[in-house]
């Protein structure tokens, strides 16, 4: 308590030097605010070598002094958390974009955006609200009737098919494979038990390299590459092969589907995998084919989307990959 309470302390100081006397009082936030914070589950701190460096509030649900805003509009009616009480002690670098990181990510999960607001003279702040991507949305008024700038952030998630020409490296330069795996489905004696197998999938540069050069060979041949952006970045793909093939011809194969690690839980895979069983249909197949990463997570992930074992195995992925499961889709 006695840290968060100097940091705050050292925060209207630093606010009153730097042009900006009004926003906080001499006693804000109170020791009643911050224990109520820490009651209610909504105060975080960020921690340098040991040391609180940064402290905010992460509120859930409407705010009461958000239902009015003019000179502008909020950018969205979903659902949100708020930023609001965040200072730093000064003595560190980045404190303002490692809470704000923390928020989103949280927002992100949750699939909500996030607001906060600061005094039109906060200048310093605003500068760091907006530098992080946050839209200027308009004016609020807080409870003793003083106006606020009010922001909002929201990430929306675009999907997209990509052509051949984009597909090079450095459009997975914010994309991040890697995934640790502490258990593993393994079939034995015809039955698939979970064993103990801890080990990091984690791709190098020969591997976007090779990875790279399949998807472009999937999109030159008939098949499908769907991407999903946020904010302009790649974070997740699914590709599916334009060739059917079994006794039947009714399979198409999706060869691949990640998403990047710090956008997982988002809803993003799901998203790709009803994309890619759609185009798949619309291309003559009644299944598709997978074959299955045989981490734990990664089954949980196929058996939730409907996938069970394959009827008809692929002798090419069971020779390539003898540890992933072979698993189909009905369309």
């Amino acid at each position: 308590m006695n840290e968060i309470e100097h940091i705050y302390c050292t925060a209207r100081e630093f606010m009153r030097k730097n042009g900006n006397p009004n926003q906080w009082e001499d006693d804000y936030p109170s020791k009643e605010i911050i224990k109520k914070d820490m009651k209610q589950g909504q105060l975080y701190v960020c921690v340098r070598n040991n040391r609180i460096s940064g402290v905010f509030a992460l509120t859930d649900g409407e705010d009461s002094t958000y239902r009015t805003i003019v000179q502008g509009e909020w950018k969205s009616a979903r659902p949100y958390r708020t930023v609001h009480r965040l200072a730093s002690a000064g003595t560190e670098k980045g404190i303002f974009a490692e809470c704000i990181d923390y928020a989103k990510a949280v927002c992100r999960k949750e699939k909500k955006h996030l607001r906060m607001d600061t005094h039109e003279d906060n200048r310093i702040m605003r500068h760091l609200i907006e530098k992080a991507g946050f839209e200027r949305c308009g004016i609020i008024f807080v409870a003793d009737g003083t106006e606020r700038t009010a922001y909002e952030y929201g990430e929306e998630i675009q999907y997209r098919n990509l052509v051949e020409e984009e597909i090079e490296v450095p459009l997975f330069a914010q994309f991040h494979r890697r995934q640790v795996v502490n258990r593993c489905l393994r079939n034995i004696d015809g039955a698939w038990c979970i064993r103990e197998e801890p080990f990091i999938d984690e791709w190098s540069a020969r591997d976007y390299q090779f990875l790279v050069a399949c998807l472009k060979n999937t999109v030159r041949t008939g098949g499908l590459v769907c991407a999903a952006f946020c904010g302009g970045a790649l974070k997740g793909f699914a590709s599916v092969e334009g060739e059917l093939f079994g006794t039947g011809r009714e399979y198409l194969d999706l060869t691949s589907i990640h998403v990047s690690e710090d956008m997982r839980g988002c809803g993003i895979g799901k998203e790709l995998f009803r994309h890619a069983a759609e185009w798949a249909g619309e291309h003559g197949a009644k299944k598709l084919y997978i074959s299955s990463h045989s981490a734990v997570e990664t089954q949980a992930f196929y058996a939730a989307m409907g996938c069970v074992d394959a009827l008809e195995l692929n002798e090419g992925h069971v020779n390539a990959e003898p540890f992933d499961r072979q698993l189909e889709y009905i369309l």
